[in-house]
């Protein structure tokens, strides 16, 4: 609520194994072999990882410096609809696209939103990078705040780019019917609630301080990065 606008209470959080628990959740409750995913056509390996495992047909669509293009996602979703072929999402890394770094523009989260309604499918959110903001002070709402996205997104996020790779806490949340039937398919023995705990206490405390020093180290990182590929 507070960093992202979601109107979301603490019933309709499902929390994860990181994202990527998230990721292969949605895909056990989603997807049958042969199923339809749609995605930016360069998207993190992890999940194509993912969705290659469960044996979906992932359609590209074309990115520019803005993100996913809305023009081609429409064609793309009435080019399947031609076919008789309804994708069970719409999966986009809208902030800080992995690999690409993109940042969706409001306007066009609406229209992913708007086309995702039109032609029956969720949005499936993966906002795992939006706290790493190195350049940029403010980053468009997430797709999930959207007036009308309580029934057509799945979003999840997750705490392993804020405090470390080794804190594997993520989030989830979905349209009520996913989410009950997403609870059912959770067998990873549960969460660390020692660890939630921790979490929880730490950035109760420590938030703000917390992503000011990340993103400061982050571009000191980049910066040199940048310059020794520049130099040498």
């Amino acid at each position: 609520k507070k960093d992202r606008g979601i109107p979301v209470e603490a019933g309709e959080l499902l929390l994860t194994n990181g994202s990527l628990e998230a990721i292969r959740l949605v895909m056990y409750n989603l997807i049958n072999p042969g199923d339809v995913i749609v995605a930016e056509e360069h998207h993190y390996q992890g999940s194509l990882r993912i969705f290659r495992q469960f044996q979906a047909n992932v359609a590209g669509i074309e990115t520019d410096k803005d993100g996913m293009v809305v023009e081609r996602l429409a064609e793309a979703l009435e080019t399947l609809r031609r076919e008789g072929k309804r994708p069970k999402f719409i999966y986009t890394i809208p902030t800080f696209q992995n690999p690409e770094g993109t940042v969706l523009p409001l306007e066009r989260r609406q229209e992913v939103l708007r086309l995702a309604q039109k032609y029956g499918t969720l949005v499936f959110e993966d906002d795992c990078y939006v706290h790493e903001r190195l350049d940029v002070e403010e980053v468009p709402p997430a797709i999930a705040s959207l007036p009308g996205a309580r029934d057509w997104v799945v979003y999840c996020a997750t705490f392993s780019k804020v405090l470390g790779p080794g804190i594997r806490l993520g989030w989830l949340t979905a349209p009520e019917p996913v989410l009950h039937s997403l609870v059912n398919w959770k067998l990873s023995g549960g969460n660390n609630f020692l660890t939630t705990s921790i979490v929880c206490r730490y950035l109760s405390e420590h938030w703000d301080e917390r992503l000011k020093a990340l993103n400061g180290a982050l571009k000191r990182r980049r910066d040199a990065m940048v310059g020794a590929l520049r130099e040498h």
